[in-house]
């Protein structure tokens, strides 16, 4: 028993678990922070992924999915799982005895034309980010949370290369 905790559990414990980086985007998500989740989002693109990777929503998804893995001791973490009338990209709910928000992630990635300026791509990403907001409503992707009493958070989120835009 001692060798497992020497050789194996005491090397783990020395890598931190959570970043502060991450623990920033998970904080910003769960306490209603739009604009600094989405400030974490970007510099963590800017920093971590290659232009190339972003091309398609499901990047985007899988990295949101990935990063928000981190909270699945605070939150069931669901995955384009049905719910209301329809497959929310991504919904945390608290686990029992959690008193955060709930929060429903709905996520868009617009074809942005190859010589737009950058103005043309913020637009056409809050316009995405919009769309995504609207969504979550009329699929009514929080129904369920809501019924019990549990807040939700609802995010659209319009993504394209390292640029990020927000709809709460």
């Amino acid at each position: 028993a001692q060798v497992f905790e020497d050789d194996i559990l005491d090397p783990i414990k020395c890598v931190p678990a959570v970043g502060d980086d991450l623990r920033d985007i998970l904080w910003a998500l769960t306490s209603g922070n739009a604009e600094k989740f989405r400030k974490a989002i970007e510099a963590f693109l800017v920093s971590s992924a290659s232009y190339f990777d972003t091309a398609k929503e499901d990047f985007f998804h899988g990295l949101l999915l990935g990063l928000l893995a981190l909270g699945l001791d605070t939150f069931e973490i669901t995955s384009n799982r049905e719910e209301g009338d329809g497959r929310p990209d991504i919904l945390m709910k608290p686990r029992p005895g959690v008193t955060l928000p709930g929060v429903v992630l709905e996520l868009k990635s617009p074809k942005i034309p190859a010589r737009a300026s950058q103005k043309r791509v913020g637009t056409l990403l809050a316009a995405a980010a919009k769309q995504a907001r609207k969504q979550i409503d009329e699929k009514r992707y929080a129904a369920e949370m809501e019924a019990e009493g549990v807040s939700v958070l609802k995010y659209g989120i319009g993504f394209s290369g390292k640029r990020v835009s927000l709809a709460k």
